[in-house]
């Protein structure tokens, strides 16, 4: 389940019970915890996956077409975790097709 996978990827990271709660309720998760994940949307997958980093923080995010399979919603509430992240100290490095709407340094790789 979607619950479980949150709890295996949180205690293998070195995360704590206490910011997994708290990721799932910024990304309000709570229904989707008993749902196999194969049922989750593409959306819904991708929300898991942000509350596996919120649940275990590391300095460096690798993220790849972090906002694709979000709604507009979502896609807000994921741009201001990564905002966060930046204002913190922390480091992104996204894999993008289209530019991000926050302060970043882009490195374009060219035929």
């Amino acid at each position: 389940t979607a619950g479980e996978e949150l709890v295996f990827w949180t205690g293998w990271q070195g995360g704590t019970a206490s910011a997994m709660e708290a990721a799932v309720r910024r990304l309000d998760l709570q229904r989707l915890l008993d749902l196999e994940v194969r049922r989750l949307s593409a959306g819904q997958r991708r929300r898991l996956a942000l509350a596996r980093l919120l649940s275990s923080p590391r300095p460096l995010w690798l993220l790849d077409e972090p906002l694709s399979p979000l709604d507009a919603q979502w896609r807000a509430k994921a741009l201001e975790i990564m905002a966060g992240h930046l204002t913190g100290g922390g480091l992104i490095l996204a894999a993008v097709h289209d530019p991000l709407p926050l302060a970043t340094l882009a490195l374009e790789i060219l035929p």
